[in-house]
């Protein structure tokens, strides 16, 4: 662990990491809470 590092920087690498391995958006970690609705939208469409 270094702690050298920001925390923002910190948080950008975990949001690439969960980019990279699960395709989520960094826009999708700011909702709260996560709105289902548009998922159901999407998939009505």
């Amino acid at each position: 662990c270094n702690h050298d590092e920001k925390p923002g920087r910190l948080l950008r690498n975990a949001t690439r990491l969960l980019e990279t391995r699960f395709g989520i958006r960094h826009t999708t970690l700011q909702i709260e809470p996560p709105d289902y609705n548009i998922v159901e939208n999407v998939e009505d469409g």
